[in-house]
């Protein structure tokens, strides 16, 4: 699938170029290429494994990953970090009734829990992380990666050379997808929320 999920992201043929910047809609637009590229390989959409990629671990289909995206209101989408778990019920109650209106009466209904919701927010905020992380590597002259072991092995090392600016800027970025009793990411030994979180004091700023 790591062939699949680098032509999707970059292009038939083109270097590995990381984008500046991994949100939500870019989540959806992924997961849809990826689909579509693993369709015109003749692989099965369901393929799971070692070489599954953090998609497959996110359990969710391009539809429904759509649906949650189209039922976030403007403010949401631009920060889904703010959202708790009563509005991630509302959002899935929203998406639900997209895909309902949207599919025909024999067809399957893709329904979408607030724990879903909750899962695409992280995964697209944790993606953020991972690309920003292998872009710096490739610019300061680490050798793309062929596989996702090789991708993995990038973000670790990047980890492990990290200054605090950057894990600080990393821990930021992690809104609403990193647990806020946790100790922060930025390695002060403080809990997230006290630390680095956007919502640090309960003020949601």
């Amino acid at each position: 699938m790591f062939d699949a999920f680098k032509s999707a992201l970059f292009g038939a043929g083109a270097s590995f170029a990381i984008p500046d910047a991994f949100s939500l809609d870019d989540l959806a637009s992924l997961s849809r290429k990826v689909r579509d590229e693993r369709a015109a390989r003749g692989e099965a959409d369901d393929a799971a494994g070692a070489d599954a990629g953090p998609l497959a671990s996110l359990g969710l289909n391009p539809d429904q990953i759509d649906a949650i995206v189209c039922a976030l209101t403007e403010k949401e989408r631009a920060r889904p970090g703010i959202l708790r778990p009563p509005e991630h019920r509302r959002v899935a109650e929203r998406a639900n009734a997209l895909m309902t209106a949207s599919e025909s009466r024999d067809a399957p209904t893709n329904r979408v829990a607030a724990s879903d919701v909750a899962s695409a927010i992280q995964h697209a905020a944790m993606l953020a992380v991972v690309m920003r992380r292998v872009k710096k590597a490739l610019a300061r002259g680490a050798a793309a990666p062929t596989s996702w072991e090789q991708f993995a092995a990038i973000v670790e090392r990047s980890q492990a050379e990290a200054t605090e600016e950057e894990l600080r800027e990393d821990a930021r970025s992690m809104d609403g997808a990193f647990p806020a009793t946790r100790p922060c990411p930025c390695r002060s030994g403080r809990k997230y929320k006290s630390c680095c979180s956007p919502h640090r004091g309960g003020n949601g700023k």
